[in-house]
């Protein structure tokens, strides 16, 4: 249910998924940018020469990718 006085963000994150429903990457899409980065450590850019990436964004795509590709890296101690 969509009304005219209410404004929805699209969040700019997404997994990439390959042909097996499989997830091969994240990305971070705005309009006609986009950043890709794949599990083989691969990087894709395309849209503008220029693009602003907000550091956010930022932040939040490489923990995206860190977390399937080293999950062990977002594990914590539970007695800290």
């Amino acid at each position: 249910m969509t009304s005219s006085n209410i404004l929805e963000f699209p969040d700019p994150l997404r997994y990439l998924l390959d042909t097996d429903q499989k997830i091969n990457g994240v990305a971070w899409i705005r309009g006609k940018e986009e950043i890709s980065l794949f599990l083989d450590g691969t990087i894709n850019i395309t849209g503008k020469d220029h693009i602003v990436l907000p550091r956010k964004d930022l932040s939040d795509l490489m923990v995206m990718w860190l977390a399937l590709n080293y999950p062990e890296t977002l594990k914590f101690d539970d007695e800290e």
